[in-house]
């Protein structure tokens, strides 16, 4: 066999080895969806994902109400869309979330859009927001409020320049019949 053919050979192998390596790195990184847990301590629901202890029987009482969980991920869905925006989107993260809220709060977030709207210049500016835990403050029947802990990416100015933070947000949820809508955000 020819030297050149040798060397395409070994490189056609270097190539697959390292598409091979990059593909099962791929795969172990991806999780399986989140779960809920309620630390029967606290009473704080947990959907951090953390799968690293494993239950080997599970107390009725330690599995939250079907209502923690709808709160739960209404909360999530409205902080990651409300909390995720790019200039060139035109606040469509904040109407994506409307349907989400209380008559009351709509009104204030249709507010928001349009002093956003207002006061938006040409600068480029994107944020992307993530749960990463989330805490049960209170809940009754009718009421809930939640505590999550976000991590926000944000870039000023170009997309490639970006910094990592992380900050709470506390949700203020009523139970409209059987649904749980959003009536309040404080970032903190």
């Amino acid at each position: 066999m020819e030297t050149r053919k040798k060397i395409e050979i070994i490189v056609a192998i270097i190539v697959l080895i390292v598409f091979i390596v990059a593909l099962v790195m791929f795969v172990s990184k991806t999780t399986p969806d989140q779960q809920v847990v309620v630390d029967d301590t606290s009473g704080q629901l947990d959907t951090s994902g953390d799968r690293g202890s494993q239950v080997s029987e599970v107390d009725p009482a330690d599995i939250p109400s079907v209502s923690a969980v709808s709160a739960s991920t209404i909360a999530r869905t409205f902080v990651e869309r409300f909390g995720s925006y790019s200039s060139e989107v035109d606040f469509m993260n904040v109407e994506d979330v409307l349907s989400l809220a209380t008559e009351d709060f709509e009104d204030e977030l249709t507010g928001i859009i349009e002093r956003a709207r207002r006061n938006a210049d040409d600068a480029y500016y994107g944020i992307s927001t993530v749960v990463i835990t989330t805490k049960v403050v209170k809940q009754t029947d009718s009421t809930a409020t939640l505590r999550m802990t976000t991590q926000r990416e944000e870039a000023i100015d170009d997309p490639a320049n970006t910094t990592v933070r992380y900050q709470d947000i506390v949700i203020d949820l009523v139970k409209d019949g059987d649904d749980w809508l959003i009536d309040g955000f404080t970032w903190q």
